[in-house]
């Protein structure tokens, strides 16, 4: 299918980048962040197959493709700096990754796994054949040299930032994911954040999988590739938070997460100073009335599990200290928090016939929304989550199912888990009418319009 949109659209996603940023000229006005049209005249129509490969996500990864970090010229007219380095000539690189991998497919399977969280490529695959050709005809083999880099952490004292310069570099730069201004796209909202200066210039120059056997030196997990040394200066990083800070009011934060408030009500699910009223995750300090799940210090007495050190036998999941009656001192709701699809017509009288029932899995954190907990099928059309964590934080977020840890073709099973997050919390999750589980046997936490797996697990 995406073949076939590439013939029939010429429009070609394009994220360009500068090997040389120390000297690249910065625009000052903003810009309009429509992908621009980088379809050459001179591509041969076989080789179309192989731009579609560079310009378009893969359908069983998230939203990112070769084309939103790599250029493919040296030095883009618009002076844009994005995480990669540019393609031109990487067809006669000898070495890749500052010299670890000597194959250029080595280098791309590195990036479909690290960031486009995409299956490899094979030597055979079609895909990657096409994409080769279409390197291959990048590249004059005029110039061959190796491309080295830093993975640096920013300075302690960063020099003071231009305000100006800061939202032309963003809106260059930045934008394509974030959106103009900030204002949102594929990846959160940063207009009116609530993140310090330290937090992004840390965020900016060490961001990915700490676990990377290629890339050492990360310090906050997450899809959004880090800015080597030679990507972007110190006095760019300042004037990107220069331009951040000023789009703060004083009680604003249109930050996607959400941590709680002072009072807390409704579905607040991290607490509260003096506890929720009505799906408060955590309780408070005197408990909430109806759905605390760590019920008060007073205790709780009709959906705890341990009861207080006196009484409360049924109030919120830790219960309370000196137990409770029923009163509004304690958590008085169920245990487990319900995500089942709000908008979906949902099974009843389920038995326990199928042989997946019992089988379970502990979450795989695959972003830096902080997925963990452990899934558990308890009957036909019930799974439950245990100590379940998710930051709140996307676009429009559910959970998917999937089979063998793919979940491109998986059909939505919850209601949007978006907002407040979920910190070590219980939940039930009923299955929508027709879907069984049968159906599949993998749920991911599906960041759905970007096609972005935030954590997920395979039933064993």
């Amino acid at each position: 299918m995406k073949y076939l949109l590439i013939l029939l659209f010429p429009l070609i996603v394009y994220c360009s980048s500068d090997e040389n940023e120390g000297s690249a000229e910065i625009p000052t006005e903003s810009t309009n962040t429509e992908l621009p049209d980088t379809t050459n005249d001179n591509t041969p129509l076989e080789n179309q197959l192989g731009l579609t490969e560079y310009s378009m996500p893969d359908e069983n990864g998230n939203f990112y493709s070769c084309s939103r970090c790599h250029s493919t010229v040296e030095l883009p007219e618009d002076g844009a700096i994005h995480p990669g380095h540019d393609l031109a000539n990487a067809f006669y690189r000898t070495s890749f990754k500052n010299g670890q991998l000597t194959r250029l497919m080595d280098a791309v399977n590195s990036c479909r796994t690290e960031w486009m969280f995409a299956p490899e490529y094979s030597e055979n695959d079609e895909s990657w054949l096409a994409l080769e050709d279409y390197l291959k005809d990048l590249s004059d083999g005029s110039s061959t040299e190796n491309i080295t880099y830093e993975i640096t952490p920013p300075p302690i004292n960063l020099p003071i930032g231009n305000v100006e310069n800061g939202v032309a570099f963003f809106n260059r730069s930045c934008a394509l994911c974030h959106g103009m201004d900030g204002e949102g796209g594929f990846a959160n909202i940063l207009y009116n954040t609530s993140k310090d200066g330290d937090f992004i210039a840390e965020k900016i120059r060490l961001s990915g999988n700490l676990d990377s056997p290629i890339y050492e030196g990360l310090t906050i997990t997450g899809p959004m590739p880090f800015f080597a040394a030679d990507r972007i200066s110190d006095q760019q990083i300042a004037d990107v938070i220069a331009f951040l800070e000023s789009t703060k009011t004083p009680n604003g934060d249109n930050d996607t997460e959400d941590d709680g408030d002072a009072t807390g009500s409704g579905d607040d699910r991290t607490g509260d100073t003096t506890g929720g009223s009505d799906d408060d995750r955590t309780g408070g300090t005197t408990g909430g009335t109806t759905g605390g799940t760590t019920g008060g210090t007073t205790g709780g007495t009709t959906g705890g599990t341990t009861g207080g050190t006196t009484g409360g036998t049924t109030g919120g999941t830790t219960g309370g200290t000196t137990g409770g009656d029923g009163s509004t001192t304690g958590g008085s709701g169920s245990s487990r928090v319900d995500i089942s699809s709000n908008s979906l017509t949902l099974q009843t009288n389920c038995g326990s016939s199928n042989p997946k029932v019992g089988q379970t899995f502990t979450f795989q954190n695959r972003s830096s929304h902080n997925i963990n907990g452990v899934a558990t099928i308890i009957d036909d059309c019930t799974i439950h989550f245990d100590s379940f964590t998710y930051d709140g934080t996307g676009i429009a977020v559910f959970v998917y199912t999937g089979q063998n840890d793919f979940f491109n073709s998986g059909t939505s099973i919850s209601k949007n888990l978006l907002g407040p997050a979920f910190n070590g919390v219980s939940t039930t999750l009923t299955l929508p009418v027709g879907v069984t589980l049968d159906n599949f046997n993998s749920l991911s936490i599906w960041c759905d319009p970007a096609n972005a797996n935030f954590g997920s697990g395979i039933f064993q």
